[in-house]
């Protein structure tokens, strides 16, 4: 004698019953007809839609009887917070690549903001100049020294910008 467990996970037609039963309470609040077909994907989908390209013998029309105003208001009350949370589904990753724009846009103008003081300060002012016997000049350590470190400043608003446009790629 074989033993056989049962699973605990609902199998395709109970989940399919419960898809039309959600279908229909829904239906009987707002229309009496649930569109059922096949997608190109092998799915089975169930809707109140008309699929764009509609064929009569691919689409069945399953009618729903009106069912009583207790069972209408929980149903729609369990659609709006499946809805809900198929919408929260559907934000999280917009929200991300929202943040990741504005990560992008702050590295931009960091990165205007470091090429703007690089090129002032590589400007050499007067006190950046040492005088030699002769009348000549020559540039300080100090100012070779300050536009290396604004140089620096511009390589690191580079790599920041680059990083959030990789990371934004990657959310895509």
């Amino acid at each position: 004698m074989a033993y056989q467990s049962k699973s605990t996970r609902p199998s395709p037609v109970s989940a399919s019953a419960v898809v039309i039963l959600l279908l229909a309470m829904h239906a009987a609040h707002a229309d009496t007809s649930v569109y059922k077909y096949t997608g190109p994907d092998g799915v089975t989908v169930y809707t109140q839609t008309l699929p764009e390209n509609y064929s009569p013998g691919a689409v069945t029309t399953i009618t729903i009887q009106t069912l009583p105003i207790e069972q209408q208001r929980a149903a729609i009350r369990m659609l709006d917070a499946m809805e809900k949370k198929a919408d929260a589904g559907i934000q999280q990753p917009h929200s991300k690549l929202s943040d990741a724009d504005r990560q992008i846009n702050v590295a931009i103008k960091n990165l205007q903001h470091a090429e703007s003081k690089l090129q002032s300060g590589s400007v050499p002012t007067g006190a950046d100049r040492i005088g030699k016997v002769g009348g000549g000049t020559r540039l300080r350590e100090s100012y070779f020294l300050r536009v290396a470190k604004l140089q620096g400043a511009v390589d690191q608003a580079k790599l920041a910008l680059e990083q959030a446009y990789r990371k934004r790629n990657n959310l895509r």
